[in-house]
């Protein structure tokens, strides 16, 4: 609020004209992917929040030529999404990806088609939800855009949705070994990254690990927000469960509720309940009734989407490795042809090809596109 009326008393001395210290390219907060992780900071608030900064980019995104569009409307989606109300996220995930697009504003569509691949699997819909993936790299090809905050982005988002199916296979190495400086993060990324490596080692198992990397964050202080804190403690939980320390887990599910149901954030709750099985289902029913209903809903939805998606992309309906947009560059890289020729044919730009070809050799551990054919045997 206090920035907002900076801002009103700032706007008439720029005489309708734009910021040249603040420019559109910039990455929108520093590459942070979920303005839910930026922006809600006191419990309870977050309707207020919302209003502040949706009022806050009205005069903001105007005096630096878009940049930040869409971002309060990702930020009531993401509220949306974390309450239940899946037709509302859609909404407005259309609405954020709209506005973000059309001023360019890579990070912003990033976060907002997050939601949009969620969306598809609390509905069973395996065609939107790779739908989701194509489409995040055309945001990647942005030309105007930093090209390592858009491939980080990129790669944080594919872990985001991989390690949610449990499908860790594809997700980039250097998540999986906290290579962050090789990809010379910007700070809140950093955060982003961090997350996937956690779900990453939770999921292979690497309980003591992810307990000990936990403790030392919380003990730091360096991930004050509270939703943020509250999915580094839900992944504690379930190390803790896995080690058949209950009582730990229970704790850490307590104070996970404590600082999502204040604002109505239930989703977080029901997605780590199937690990975490009765601690979750008795605290809701015993400590917060009013969210039982809710939760049993979103739980029923949510696992049905799950099941069908995860099986979709183990059997291979769905390309868990390669895009079908990546696929077809690299069939026709492996055929010869060069980025010009391939462009043409496929109706995008050179920087769109190259970007996809960074995509694929990291993917398949590759450097040579001499290196295709054998690969896609």
């Amino acid at each position: 609020m206090e920035m907002t009326a900076i801002l009103k008393e700032a706007a008439p001395l720029f005489k309708g004209q734009c910021s040249q210290v603040i420019l559109p390219s910039a990455p929108w907060c520093s590459g942070n992917l979920s303005p839910l992780d930026e922006f809600h900071v006191e419990l309870g608030q977050a309707e207020r929040e919302a209003n502040a900064l949706e009022e806050y980019l009205v005069i903001y995104s105007k005096l630096t030529n878009g940049h930040g569009s869409g971002a309060d409307v990702l930020f009531r989606a993401q509220l949306a999404y974390h309450r239940g109300d899946i037709n509302e996220t859609e909404i407005l995930s259309y609405k954020a990806v709209f506005l973000a697009e059309s001023n360019r504003q890579n990070i912003v569509q990033f976060g907002a088609t997050l939601y949009l691949a969620d969306i598809a699997l609390n509905k069973r819909d395996t065609a939107d939800w790779q739908n989701a993936i194509v489409s995040m790299e055309r945001v990647a090809s942005f030309a105007s855009q930093d090209t390592f905050v858009s491939r980080g982005a990129l790669d944080i988002v594919r872990g985001v949705l991989l390690n949610e199916l449990e499908v860790q296979t594809s997700i980039p190495d250097w998540l999986k070994k906290t290579d962050f400086d090789g990809q010379r993060l910007l700070p809140p990324m950093t955060i982003n990254a961090m997350f996937v490596h956690l779900s990453f080692l939770m999921h292979q198992g690497e309980y003591t690990k992810v307990i000990g990397i936990g403790q030392a964050i919380l003990e730091s202080g360096s991930w004050p927000n509270p939703f943020q804190e509250a999915l580094l403690r839900l992944i504690m939980a379930v190390s803790y469960k896995a080690m058949d320390n209950c009582t730990k887990a229970g704790e850490m599910v307590n104070r996970a509720a404590e600082l999502l149901l204040p604002d109505g954030l239930i989703s977080p709750l029901v997605a780590y309940s199937w690990c975490l099985e009765e601690i979750v289902n008795e605290m809701i029913e015993k400590n917060y009734p009013q969210f039982l209903e809710v939760f049993q809903t979103i739980k029923e939805r949510f696992g049905m989407g799950w099941t069908t998606l995860n099986e979709a992309v183990c059997m291979d309906k769905l390309p868990a490795d390669l895009t079908t947009r990546e696929y077809e560059v690299a069939k026709l890289a492996a055929e010869g042809l060069r980025n010009s020729e391939i462009a043409e044919k496929l109706v995008v730009t050179e920087s769109t090809v190259r970007t996809h070809l960074r995509a694929i050799f990291q993917k398949l551990q590759i450097d040579r596109r001499t290196k295709l054919a054998e690969k896609l045997k």
